[in-house]
């Protein structure tokens, strides 16, 4: 048996993102039982990882300003004592960085998988590893690692941008688990939020963040004021959502319902049940981010087969297919993305009726799948 390192910052795959793809990388590759992953990784405070997952998860003790120094031994200890043969390290400036260090220490193979915010940039907003601190870091991992996974075309295009190699580069789009969502029979949950069968539902998950961009949501929906049936639903965190709703005068319009579930517990599997019964209940599905990687809820949208709308700097858009599982704006823009609200709003029936096609445009990105392609690469890394 192979055993390979995964090196991270923290690990709680409740809170999605890189950490949900560490966590369900990690869970197909034990499953499949021809490579053994360890999580390595920083600790969290009043989390408790032992017996949480199917997979080894190291993380390292938490000591005031030795907590750093007992991650990088903690990383030492588990590469020696499990005889560890490949470091994947997620995020460039994060594990990717300490893969790089050790796997020349040890003189084993290293890779490192982006996860966007490490090489995208948004300088406007002040977004991205690449315009922080890290910069080093990200570029010194970009030269010197042995092999780049990018989660989209969009992420090796950042990538090579700063400097990578594009043959050393391979795209892996993230998965999904697709049996959760396939099995979970839906529920008829719009009158849980004053809605009915014929209201037209947006749904946005996500916090009023600059990288999230919401307001460009709120400015379409502001021009489309006078379509009384086209609702949102907002999931996540309400901050100061409120005052942007008041402040775009579409209070009769959107619908905050917090975060789902209103508790993260250490060991939830993602998508919850709650926001996979949204994604079912809702005509579309809109991110409105300057930039995403390969966004997670459009891809979890996708699987319970409603239409996106996305950005023109969204790597999802890999899968994509304009007017058929979605769209991606190519301008960002109000006016543009209310147009394309208003066409799907017109096309309605015609979408629900093929959802299950929808669905299958990502079958190939069920999560064994996915792992498999990272066994051949882990695989191929190592015999070379």
């Amino acid at each position: 048996m192979t055993n390979i390192g995964i090196i991270t910052q923290s690990h709680f795959p409740a809170l999605g993102g890189e950490q949900i793809f560490n966590h369900n990388l990690a869970t197909e590759l034990h499953n499949q039982n021809i490579v053994q992953p360890t999580v390595i990784c920083s600790p969290i405070k009043n989390i408790n990882h032992k017996n949480l997952y199917d997979y080894n998860c190291f993380p390292s003790k938490n000591f005031s300003y030795l907590t750093n120094w007992l991650y990088n031994k903690n990383i030492n200890y588990i590469v020696q004592k499990r005889n560890v043969k490949l470091l994947h390290g997620s995020m460039l400036h994060g594990g990717g960085f300490s893969a790089l260090k050790y796997g020349k220490k040890y003189n084993i193979p290293t890779l490192a998988v982006s996860h966007g915010s490490d090489v995208q940039s948004v300088p406007e907003i002040g977004y991205g590893a690449i315009n922080s601190k890290y910069a080093n870091n990200v570029i010194e991992v970009i030269e010197n690692i042995d092999h780049l996974v990018a989660v989209s075309k969009m992420n090796m295009k950042n990538m090579v941008q700063l400097g990578a190699d594009p043959d050393k580069i391979t795209v892996i789009n993230n998965g999904i688990n697709l049996k959760p969502v396939e099995n979970l029979k839906i529920e008829n949950i719009r009158g849980n939020f004053n809605c009915d069968d014929e209201d037209f539902l947006i749904t946005f998950v996500g916090r009023n963040s600059p990288i999230k961009r919401v307001s460009l949501l709120f400015k379409a929906l502001k021009i489309l004021k006078e379509y009384k049936k086209i609702k949102c639903v907002i999931v996540g965190p309400k901050g100061d959502m409120k005052d942007l709703i008041i402040k775009n005068q579409i209070m009769d319009k959107v619908i905050l319902l917090g975060t789902i579930p209103k508790k993260f517990q250490a060991g939830d599997h993602l998508p919850h049940g709650d926001l996979i019964n949204i994604y079912k209940n809702s005509n579309i599905y809109i991110s409105t981010s300057y930039a995403e990687a390969f966004g997670g809820t459009a891809l979890e949208a996708l699987a319970c087969g409603t239409p996106i709308i996305c950005g023109k700097y969204h790597g999802i858009n890999d899968v994509v297919k304009n007017g058929f599982n979605g769209y991606m704006m190519k301008n960002d823009e109000p006016e543009e993305l209310a147009n394309i609200i208003l066409t799907l709003y017109k096309e309605k029936n015609y979408y629900k009726s093929i959802r299950k096609k929808i669905q299958n445009t990502v079958r190939h990105l069920d999560w064994p799948l996915v792992a498999e392609r990272y066994t051949k690469l882990y695989q191929k890394l190592i015999i070379n």
